[in-house]
């Protein structure tokens, strides 16, 4: 008795194993297959991982590696086709399948020109400006750029906040001294480390040229018409990556760079002179009135009247020792450049030329350089 009942229990379910068999085929008769490649519009790239959308169904699929994609069990009718992914701007297509069907689509994308809010560039990468936490401090190319400076540090002056920028001495190509957030150490340097295209230089200049005591430092050769933008890392917490090095303090150096696109030539000139003004400089006396000072004093001393002689001398001769060493002088500053590439191959090239003569006779700056 019990094997014939599941003798029939397993009848009736092959019954409906058959049943499901028989009427799968008829499922898929009833529908239609819509094959597709999304491309870019551009240059007809391949676009992978791009989200396709039937509008008013259920149904959709995610292109792969190629650009392809397949979407099965589509009704009859008229649909449009959405594409989506990050970079591109949403594509529709319409499509219009019959039972059984299989259609092919091609759908191109726009790429999408997408605003980002500023990048800050960090020790160990980039972040987006409100993500950051640490102490920062950063300048534009825009706030540098054209400034009648020799130097990158000189052109930081006043920019950024916490940043101490002060020039020992005037003489032109001077170093700059930089303190961040002051004073860290009595007898060790307190300069903070300059860290350009994500590499450290020396604090101090190998160089054995100095003038009036004051050296030269390691960013001086640098070109500021070359700078996109320098990051000044104030705390610990921002230039943890550097160790001790960044005991003073880090500031980050962003070069230039070629972008893909058409060949851009830029070309950045002036020129000037530099005087020391009038108004700024001692009020000397001449022979006449230095000779009559000198004996008032001597006859007070009890020297006499004329001890220096007599100050009505037709013979004495007057030199403003101001006017004889210090010159109007001439500042200018040449720079070229040119960028270009493509997708895989992006190129710039600078070149400059910075020559300053100093106020005072004798004393030069000039600095060549090619990028």
């Amino acid at each position: 008795m019990r094997l014939s009942r599941l003798a029939r229990t397993i009848a009736v379910a092959g019954s409906a194993i058959a049943a499901l068999a028989v009427a799968s085929p008829a499922h898929a008769q009833g529908t239609a297959v819509i094959r597709g490649t999304v491309v870019d519009s551009t240059n007809q790239r391949e676009v992978p991982n791009a989200q396709v959308a039937l509008v008013g169904t259920t149904l959709g699929a995610m292109s792969n590696a190629a650009g392809a994609f397949v979407i099965t069990r589509v009704p009859a009718g008229s649909f449009t086709l959405r594409v989506q992914r990050i970079g591109y701007q949403p594509a529709t297509a319409t499509i219009t399948v019959a039972a059984g069907d299989t259609a092919v689509v091609r759908v191109a994308m726009a790429p999408s020109a997408v605003q980002l809010s500023a990048v800050v560039s960090v020790g160990y990468g980039e972040e987006s400006r409100r993500d950051v936490s640490a102490a920062v401090a950063t300048v534009d190319n825009e706030e540098i750029q054209g400034a009648t400076v020799a130097g990158v540090d000189a052109a930081l002056q006043g920019k950024a906040a916490g940043v101490q920028i002060i020039q020992n001495a005037g003489n032109p190509g001077n170093g700059i001294t930089v303190r961040i957030r002051g004073n860290a150490s009595i007898s060790a340097s307190n300069q903070p480390l300059w860290v350009v295209d994500g590499i450290p230089l020396q604090r101090d200049s190998y160089s054995q040229l100095g003038i009036g005591g004051q050296d030269i430092t390691g960013v001086t050769g640098l070109n500021p018409d070359e700078i996109e933008s320098i990051t000044v890392l104030k705390d610990a917490a921002a230039a943890a990556i550097y160790g001790s090095r960044g005991s003073n303090g880090v500031v980050m150096v962003t070069t230039k760079r070629g972008r893909a696109g058409t060949t851009a030539f830029t070309v950045n000139a002036y020129t000037g002179v530099q005087d020391v003004p009038k108004s700024t400089r001692w009020d000397m006396l001449n022979a006449s009135e230095y000779i009559e000072y000198m004996n008032e004093a001597a006859s007070n001393d009890g020297y006499g009247d004329e001890y220096f002689g007599d100050p009505n001398d037709p013979n004495l001769v007057n030199t403003d020792w101001q006017d004889e060493v210090m010159r109007s002088a001439q500042i200018s500053d040449l720079s070229l450049g040119v960028s270009g590439g493509t997708e895989l191959i992006q190129y710039y090239a600078s070149g400059s030329y910075f020559d300053q003569d100093g106020v005072i006779i004798g004393s030069a700056y000039k600095r060549a350089s090619g990028r």
